[in-house]
């Protein structure tokens, strides 16, 4: 009877599949994740110039990044936040709110009072 046999080298399967991963997929994987960061910032940036009348450089220019770096031994994950000085200045007194918006439009937070985003992205 004729018969057909595979034989597979299954640990050089799996550090070839390592390697690839760690040579081809991390890095695409890191360049999307800080294009998703960029796109999430300029959304904020967006926000504060939407909410705030004509506002400063130094207060839309608040919003920073913290950029994936690969590593081998953590998830990667990108933060968009706020700086300090920025978040406290101009901080909103509920008069303001107010005064510059509609009943309708007063449960909507703050844009620079969400804090940071954080968007990890890798194994459960």
């Amino acid at each position: 009877m004729a018969g057909i046999e595979i034989l597979i080298d299954a640990r050089s399967f799996e550090r070839a599949a390592d390697e690839h991963a760690a040579r081809e997929i991390l890095p695409r994987m890191v360049r999307a994740l800080n294009d998703v960061a960029a796109a999430a910032k300029a959304d904020v940036v967006d926000a504060i110039r939407g909410e705030l009348d004509n506002p400063s450089p130094f207060t839309a220019g608040g919003v920073a990044i913290f950029k994936v770096k690969p590593s081998p031994t953590r998830d990667p994950d990108a933060v968009v936040f706020i700086r300090d000085k920025q978040a406290e200045y101009p901080r909103p007194t509920s008069s303001m709110a107010r005064r510059s918006r509609s009943s309708s439009d007063q449960a909507r937070p703050w844009p620079w009072s969400c804090g940071s985003f954080r968007s990890p992205i890798g194994s459960p």
